[in-house]
């Protein structure tokens, strides 16, 4: 297979494995995390972890940040520094030195200020009394102030505030699969799919490089069509689709035609405001959208998206190319969608804050999963360790089949119970969108009793789950 024909995920790996095989006293990685599946990105992170050799990296990836290093350079105010530590503890650490900074300048305005005043009196007394020695006084104080270090404030993050507006609301029902399957010709990516998506639902696809996560999102957006099976999509639906490789960008255009097509009676000046809100400013704006680079791309991939007002928003990879802050701003505007959301993404602090419910493709499906990514994968490296500690030979194996056997009834059958629980909750959820509901006080307590009472019963669930499937994995 030609190397053009794999996925970006895929080439990532190869790219990787070819410089990781290669002798080097320092390894160079650039966004190493872009394109990468998260069981892949676990098992970089162990590499690097074990390596003992020096590497630098460049990431926009807090959680692999915090799992690989142990100092962080910022370039910052045309300065580099740099802080001890790993992401979480460098956040700490600017926090307090910004906050260090500012108390110093501001003790520092004040003594600058008392000395100015003083040179200004003394030349006041000097003239008044016609002194030599006060104004010989002014100029030695102007002599002392001319030689004090100044501190400079520290410039303040420029924050941007996305936000996601809806023109109309979707219907309850986004879409129905039933017993569908999709994929290519001679290549079925996955079957026997029976899912629902419902409003306001925020879905994470996960799963490996290559196994369909990337065409699911296609299907979804109609680019596709499935195999087989059912595939219902509901009513008012307006689809924003944010494309990781950014081709829906016209690169023949500059960036403010880009959104000035978008409403084409604008002034002038209501998109200059527009894109100053995304970081374009000034000459940026004329810039062809060909020479951007990749974060400028990013950028304004997500100011045209959010310009269109969609309902339902299909993310792929959203936060390649961004850089942290950005991000940041996503996550925040993301919260507050009055929408529905089914996005795949590598970035494991991006889903765990935005996903409510995570689907895996898995054994050639699609299936719910509640766990969180950290025990999704421990899970799977617990199984790798058991089977690979096996002895040899099965007869010296002391657990009894039976006993396997009542143990992985019991954990398909808490299995389906949470999968109830959850679909349950998402119906309570709903019922709140009726004017039925929401314009009775009682029955809004009694819903949200209800609810509180199946979040607690879906908590308890997970634990015995996690306990039973623990337990199995040490018998194995």
């Amino acid at each position: 297979m030609k190397i053009r024909n794999f996925s970006g995920g895929e080439k990532t790996r190869i790219q990787l494995a070819t410089i990781l095989l290669q002798p080097f006293d320092l390894l160079l990685l650039d966004e190493p995390t872009n394109h990468l599946d998260i069981e892949m990105i676990y098992w970089l992170e162990k590499y690097l972890s074990s390596m003992d050799k020096p590497y630098l990296i460049i990431s926009h990836d807090r959680h692999f940040l915090d799992n690989t290093v142990t100092k962080i350079a910022e370039i910052r105010n045309y300065t580099i520094d740099t802080y001890s530590g790993n992401y979480s503890q460098y956040r700490e650490q600017l926090q307090m030195r910004l906050e260090l900074q500012e108390k110093t300048f501001r003790k520092q305005q004040k003594k600058i200020d008392r000395m100015e005043k003083q040179i200004d009196q003394y030349r006041i007394w000097g003239r008044a009394r016609d002194s030599e020695k006060m104004f010989v006084r002014a100029k030695e104080l102007e002599k002392r102030l001319g030689k004090v270090e100044k501190t400079n404030l520290p410039k303040k993050e420029k924050k941007i505030k996305l936000n996601f507006e809806t023109e109309k609301r979707s219907g309850n029902d986004v879409y129905t699969f039933e017993n569908m399957s999709f994929g290519f010709p001679g290549n079925t990516l996955a079957s026997n799919i029976n899912m629902r998506i419902f409003y306001q639902n925020k879905i994470a696809i996960l799963g490996t490089n290559g196994c369909g996560k990337t065409t699911f999102l296609k299907l979804l957006n109609g680019k596709i069509l499935p195999q087989s099976g059912n595939f219902k999509k509901g009513a008012s639906l307006d689809i924003g689709y944010y494309d990781q490789m950014h081709l829906e960008l016209d690169d023949s255009i500059t960036v403010m035609q880009t959104i000035w097509q978008l409403v084409p009676l604008a002034p002038k000046g209501y998109v200059f405001s527009y894109l100053a809100k995304y970081g374009f400013t000034g000459d940026e704006v004329e810039k062809q959208v060909s020479v951007l680079s990749g974060g400028e791309k990013a950028r304004l991939y997500l100011a045209k998206l959010i310009h269109e007002k969609p309902n339902f928003l299909i993310l792929d990879e959203p936060t390649n190319h961004l850089d942290i802050n950005m991000i940041s701003y996503l996550e925040d505007a993301l919260m507050e969608f009055d929408g529905t959301i089914v996005f795949v993404s590598h970035d494991r602090y991006f889903i765990e804050k935005i996903a409510e419910k995570k689907w895996i493709f898995n054994s050639g499906t699609i299936k719910k999963t509640s766990q969180k990514l950290d025990d999704l994968f421990f899970q799977k490296e617990k199984k790798k360790k058991n089977e690979n500690n096996k002895p040899k030979n099965t007869e010296n194996r002391k657990t009894n089949p039976i006993i396997l056997k009542k143990l992985s009834t019991k954990i398909d059958k808490i299995s389906d119970i949470l999968d109830f629980k959850i679909e349950k909750l998402d119906t309570l959820e709903l019922e709140f969108s009726k004017p039925e509901i929401y314009n009775n006080q009682q029955k809004v307590k009694s819903l949200t009793d209800n609810i509180k009472g199946i979040n607690k019963e879906i908590e308890d669930l997970r634990n015995q789950l996690n306990e039973f499937e623990n337990e199995y994995l040490e018998l194995l």
